[in-house]
């Protein structure tokens, strides 16, 4: 990351307090006012992905290529219940040097105390697996803008990163990330052109699988075209429509 970053002349400190940004509101004027500052960046990150998302062309049906492609699974992924043994085991792998957000607590006193809320834990996991209802205040995130590259009072020219509450939050995913990849393993729920994230697959395997291609057509004479699409605020922009409706099937 460091080569990187050199490459690009980026700093590695980019976590400054910001001074000054531009207010859209007052025609780009700079505005020193943390408290106008705070509510600029959060407008601009809570508008930047609809207004994206609102520019894309519309599509007639969200679902055809789910509904097409695989079959929904005939059993249910809420049957596979979280044991206190398994919370106690994920909280004694949590890093200790990990950033915390809201409503968390240092990493030494959840690991002296995984014996005594290892029982609530697991119920409360099972019951928001089995009703589809996160907390609310594990939703909860301290944002930190990050500075990324050129004029640093635009607000466009920041990421953010969210701090939620690590210790229970981190229990939370890595238990059903991994109830809900075994899931999908198991009934054949991920698309053969999916590399990245899976177990044993990696994006490595893209790479030899285009290589692959190139080297067929070679051999057949044929030419080979490859189009490589980045994509701007791809996390922002996700349907939510699609992505449920897929969790749901």
């Amino acid at each position: 990351m460091e080569g990187i970053n050199s490459i690009h002349a980026r700093k590695s400190n980019n976590s400054k307090p910001i001074s000054f940004i531009k207010d859209p509101d007052d025609d780009n004027s700079i505005s020193s006012n943390p408290n106008r500052t705070a509510n600029i960046l959060n407008e601009h990150f809570a508008s930047v992905g609809p207004k994206l998302a609102n520019k894309l062309p519309s599509v007639q049906s969200n679902y055809f290529y789910v509904l097409n492609r695989y079959n929904s699974p005939d059993t249910s992924f809420a049957s596979n219940l979280v044991t206190p043994t398994q919370v106690k085991l994920e909280i004694s792998r949590t890093p200790n040097n990990k950033s915390h957000g809201l409503y968390s607590c240092p990493n030494q006193i959840l690991k002296c105390a995984s014996n005594v809320i290892s029982n609530t834990l697991a119920e409360i996991i099972n019951l928001s697996i089995s009703t589809g209802v996160y907390p609310n205040k594990l939703k909860m995130a301290k944002i930190v803008p990050i500075f990324k590259i050129d004029d640093n009072t635009d607000p466009s020219n920041y990421g953010l990163i969210s701090l939620l509450s690590t210790r229970f939050n981190r229990i939370f995913e890595k238990l059903i990330f991994k109830r809900m990849e075994s899931f999908i393993e198991q009934n054949n729920q991920f698309s053969p052109s999916q590399y990245g994230f899976r177990k044993t697959i990696s994006t490595q395997h893209a790479i030899l699988d285009i290589v692959s291609t190139i080297q067929t057509n070679m051999d057949k004479h044929l030419f080979s075209c490859g189009v490589f699409i980045d994509l701007k605020k791809a996390f922002d922009t996700v349907n939510h429509n699609i992505l449920l409706h897929k969790l749901d099937h």
